[in-house]
């Protein structure tokens, strides 16, 4: 997570989100882990591994993180962040407000999360 190659950052990134899937007593140390140099990374394809890895550990607190990434200009990070939004949350309006801006999306698989996420969350007007 801390090499100075974004592949081998990306790697770690996959890696720990595939070790959240896999266990869920280890979520809360991937959690800490993906956060730590989260808010430092530049690199498009990192921040795509970063926002999927969050979402595998089902955490409250990766929301303001993917809040964060979810106006990256890359469609790819975008997708991520509308699929690793949490259900139900405290922050719920800051999250319906994320995948809101998404509905427009130019990327289709963005946008179909986004609308998937706020009909989810039964949120009335997706329905138009």
């Amino acid at each position: 997570m801390r090499s100075p190659d974004p592949a081998e950052r990306k790697i770690g990134c996959d890696l720990l989100g595939k070790v959240a899937q896999a266990e869920e007593s280890l979520r809360e140390p991937v959690l800490l882990a993906v956060l730590e140099p989260a808010a430092a990374e530049t690199d498009r394809a990192v921040h795509t591994s970063i926002a999927r890895a969050l979402g595998c550990t089902d955490d409250d607190r990766a929301v303001p993180e993917l809040l964060r990434l979810a106006g990256h200009p890359d469609e790819d990070v975008r997708f991520y962040v509308a699929w690793s939004l949490p259900l139900d949350r405290a922050d719920d309006d800051a999250v319906i407000e994320a995948l809101w801006a998404r509905v427009g999306d130019q990327d289709a698989e963005a946008r179909e999360e986004a609308i998937a996420g706020l009909a989810r969350r039964r949120d009335r007007r997706v329905a138009a």
